[in-house]
């Protein structure tokens, strides 16, 4: 914040809690992320195959690092200096954070659409060499996004990021507006996704007392149990695809509760209302994101690599 804008002493305020949680979090999140890009990189530099079993975390990996760089600068004036950065500093590290934030956002929906698209309706959606189509849209909504937020950036309570008490606040509407929208497709994407997988374990279910085999049933089915097998039809594949979608359902729940955490003090900031419940509960959400994909990623994988054919399907 700049020396002009005025907040409670010190004593009397949250700073304490705020950084102190903050950069815990902040620190074992890069971590996390760290690990995760080593682990993955390795395996593929050993097995030569890049499922988007280990793609998607490893892309929520970059945008947590991106995230926790933009962080990192814009708070860590506050701490040495007990003020944020002035004018034009605070709206470049304030539009970085937006463009992180916004980076990963951006990404979940993405893919959580993609395996909408493959599970639910069985339309495959090609995503260039490298991934390039998926990447490059991310991007570029990502850094329009954070053009869009350049006008309203400024300092605010312990950061920078909106300016407080401003005269306008269309642009941060429209801003929150957008955010919202990405939530929610994600949500009903994930939720369609969801019906589908728990139906596939209902049948499951009922074939542990069957002779049917479980490659008979298939996701594009809506897992009806049939013993008769149709031409031209890969079900083990659409099995293997069945267990990807369940680990990207992962990544996807750990969106929700990250980003569920930083809603209050977007929302209220619009009515220019800052509680230190608020800020706290956004200062863990928006850093916890590395830490919630590392617990994702050993839960899909394990703590040690597995050369198993279910872990290596792709979309």
């Amino acid at each position: 914040m700049s020396s002009s804008t005025s907040r409670p002493n010190y004593s009397q305020d949250a700073r304490g809690l705020v950084y102190g949680v903050g950069f815990t979090i902040m620190q074992l999140s890069a971590i996390c992320s760290i690990y995760i890009i080593v682990r993955i990189v390795s395996r593929w530099v050993r097995l030569g195959k890049r499922p988007i079993t280990l793609r998607f975390p490893f892309y929520i990996a970059i945008t947590d690092l991106m995230l926790y760089v933009s962080l990192m600068t814009d708070q860590l004036h506050d701490v040495i200096f007990s003020r944020n950065w002035d004018e034009p500093m605070c709206k470049i590290t304030a539009t970085a954070v937006s463009i992180s934030g916004f980076s990963n956002m951006m990404l979940v929906c993405s893919v959580t659409f993609i395996t909408f698209s493959t599970i639910v309706l069985g339309k495959h959606i090609d995503l260039g060499a490298g991934d390039w189509k998926l990447l490059s849209t991310v991007a570029i909504f990502a850094i329009l996004m954070g053009f869009v937020t350049i006008p309203s950036a400024g300092s605010s309570w312990y950061w920078c990021y909106e300016e407080m008490f401003a005269n306008n606040k269309t642009i941060q509407i429209l801003v929150i507006l957008v955010e919202v929208t990405l939530f929610l497709l994600t949500f009903f994407f994930a939720v369609k996704v969801w019906i589908v997988l728990m139906n596939a374990q209902n049948a499951v279910r009922e074939l542990e007392s069957g002779s049917t085999n479980r490659e008979s049933i298939s996701v594009f089915d809506k897992y009806t149990v049939s013993t008769t097998a149709k031409p031209q039809r890969n079900y083990k594949r659409e099995r293997l695809l069945e267990v990807a979608a369940r680990k990207i359902m992962t990544f996807v729940l750990n969106y929700f509760i990250q980003w569920s955490g930083t809603t209050p003090y977007i929302l209220m900031s619009v009515f220019d209302i800052y509680q230190d419940w608020m800020i706290v509960l956004c200062t863990i959400g928006m850093n916890c994101g590395g830490i919630l994909n590392m617990i994702g990623f050993i839960r899909n994988e394990g703590w040690v690599d597995h050369e198993d054919s279910t872990k290596m399907v792709s979309f």
